[in-house]
């Protein structure tokens, strides 16, 4: 790189990308294309040469690109348009460039008596370079995009760590100077498909931001990806991008084994999974992803288990897959009643809404009957109430309530008897706040996964946190 004046290259539209990877190497394309000098860096020596090489017509693209159409005309194109610059050293891109993009790899690794986790060893060391960098140019505001797939909770980390990377001997500056030069940290996950990725870094599906209190990207990064990003938090980005894949797999996993079911008793999988996909209504659309109460009801516990069977009577082991969605519907249930027994000295507990799918009044197999064996397992007295009355329970699918639980009719009794209110149909919410806010009590909302509504008082959620309700 040159040695040109740092404010001459920082007037520029420049930044620099790390890391020459798959996601490095598109987004280097796609900035160029958007009228950006881009610094390309890498710690490969031989990686740089190969791309530098490429501004050459005679030259031949390396073998890791072939499978990513564009991006070596790309290359060829922008290099020999002077768009595109490489060095090894993060110092001098930081120098000549307003904003980093970090696409270093996390890939995964296993460590001693632990799970498979990510390696975050090379972003751990990318972090700690530019950060000193800053520093030592007294550089502020300097936008970090980080685009690596990361643990939940890492950048947080990493900004918290700022003050503690020292500049080295004889550095005397106060914490509050250190702070003054740390970087603008961004987490915008990339969702791109290999073979695609210069196509989907152009027409993304998505734009999410996350920054400290979800926080408005600066100019320069809405010049980088156009558009309106949704702006979370970090720890919503960061989890976002493990959510997504987590999915892609969960989909393959599960056309597998449904698959290698119908394969086994002569059934042809495709035609299985052609039909399935037609229903745009449930099957493949936004129902059932919400996160809320257990599945209950008449059906899909009842046919997910003679699936199951069939697929133990033809298969050489479990379908695995299969057998764990009811492990998991019980677990939610446990979870459930977790976040009522946090309330330490509530005994009586009123649960409000006890069909499985509101409106129906149908209770067979209700996720309210066995939140309640599981609370009277602990100890707690549960009252029970379905807006419109259930009559007589039995007519309903009700085969036999827990020993220390029963259903009411009226609204008010059980928001008089209860110490504690919970809620697991949405409807039944502002009807159910009025009475909660008269009598000052503390309302539990379970339909939706988390949340309160207005009450009167305050209690704590899983992370320490307070869900303050106001009157």
């Amino acid at each position: 790189m040159g040695s040109e004046g740092d404010k001459a290259a920082r007037d520029q539209r420049s930044a620099a990308v790390i890391g020459m990877g798959a996601v490095g190497t598109a987004q280097a394309v796609i900035l160029a294309r958007r009228g950006f000098k881009v610094v390309c860096v890498d710690r490969s020596q031989n990686r740089l040469d190969e791309l530098e090489r490429l501004s050459d017509d005679r030259s031949v693209p390396p073998h890791w690109m072939i499978g990513e159409p564009g991006l070596a005309k790309g290359f060829r194109d922008f290099g020999r348009r002077g768009m595109l610059e490489f060095t090894q050293s993060i110092d001098d891109a930081i120098d000549h460039t307003v904003a980093a993009l970090v696409c270093v790899g996390t890939p995964r690794v296993h460590r001693l008596y632990a799970e498979e986790v990510l390696d975050l060893d090379s972003i751990d060391g990318v972090w700690e370079k530019i950060v000193l960098r800053l520093r030592h140019k007294e550089r502020r505001s300097y936008p970090v995009v980080i685009r690596s797939t990361l643990p939940i909770g890492y950048t947080r980390k990493m900004s918290a760590r700022v003050a503690s990377i020292n500049l080295g001997p004889g550095d005397g500056k106060l914490d509050k100077w250190r702070w003054r030069y740390a970087p603008r940290l961004i987490v915008y996950p990339e969702f791109l498909r290999e073979g695609k990725a210069l196509d989907d870094l152009e027409h993304p599906v998505m734009l999410v931001s996350g920054q400290e209190c979800c926080a408005r990207p600066p100019a320069i990064v809405n010049e980088m990806f156009p558009g309106a990003p949704e702006c979370v938090t970090f720890e919503t980005a960061e989890m976002l991008k493990l959510v997504c894949n987590a999915w892609h797999a969960l989909k393959i996993v599960w056309a597998n084994e449904v698959g290698s079911i119908a394969a086994a008793h002569g059934i042809d999988p495709n035609i299985i999974m052609d039909l399935f996909k037609k229903d745009r209504t449930l099957n493949i659309s936004e129902a059932y992803l919400r996160p809320g109460m257990p599945f209950g009801g008449p059906c899909l516990g009842k046919d997910l288990n003679q699936l199951i069977t069939h697929g133990m009577e033809v298969l050489d082991d479990n379908p695995s897959l299969l057998t764990s969605i009811e492990v998991g519907n019980k677990q939610h249930v446990r979870r459930m009643a977790d976040r009522v027994t946090r309330f330490a000295k509530a005994e009586k507990i009123g649960i409000v809404g006890v069909a499985f799918k509101p409106g129906t009044l149908d209770c067979r197999e209700s996720p309210s009957i066995a939140l309640a064996r599981v609370l009277n397992d602990r100890g707690k007295t549960v009252w029970l109430h379905e807006p419109g009355g259930l009559g007589r329970p039995n007519d309903h699918g009700i085969d036999g309530l827990p020993c220390k639980s029963e259903i009411v009719d009226h609204i008010e009794y059980l928001v008089d008897w209860a110490d504690l209110i919970v809620l697991t149909q949405e409807w039944m919410k502002e009807a159910l706040g009025h009475h909660v806010t008269r009598r000052r009590k503390v309302l539990l909302d379970l339909s939706w996964m988390g949340a309160t509504i207005p009450g009167h008082e305050s209690f704590p959620d899983r992370s320490g946190g307070v869900h303050r309700e106001e009157s």
